[in-house]
């Protein structure tokens, strides 16, 4: 089970509907104790993959600076990097085969945000994805 507040959501949601038509990205961090998983941080980030030619419309890539500077921050504390988040212009929140394929960190969490064509968020959905076999599985979070 994964807790998250309610206003990391709307950060995820804001996030999503102001890269419209592109992808958001950003990382989540928090604590792990066995199933249950508390996001404690929500950091977005630039798309890296947004250019003049609009190629993060289909994908993305946290800012490897963000990420870098995440680490740094949480050294040394009971939080860690748990998962991200991305958009999905125009698709399901669901784990696209891209997603599936890029998938390195057996561990981590996936929270995936449907946009619709007129750049307004909907479904939001938490997905695990398992590094070795790409199989898929969905994880139910509450928010508190």
């Amino acid at each position: 089970m994964i807790r998250i507040p309610e206003n990391f959501l709307d950060i995820i949601k804001a996030e999503a509907e102001a890269a419209f038509p592109n992808e958001c990205c950003g990382l989540l961090a928090g604590t792990v104790n066995d199933d249950n998983i508390l996001i404690t941080k929500v950091v977005p980030s630039p798309n890296a993959l947004v250019d003049d030619n609009g190629s993060g419309h289909k994908n993305f890539e946290i800012d490897p600076k963000i990420h870098f500077d995440l680490l740094h921050e949480l050294k040394d504390k009971a939080e860690n990097i748990i998962g991200h988040y991305h958009s999905h212009p125009g698709q399901p929140a669901e784990p696209s085969m891209h997603d599936i394929n890029n998938a390195f960190e057996a561990d981590h969490v996936w929270f995936i945000i449907s946009v619709d064509e007129n750049g307004a968020a909907k479904d939001l959905g938490a997905f695990r994805i398992d590094n070795k076999t790409r199989k898929v599985a969905k994880v139910k979070f509450i928010e508190n």
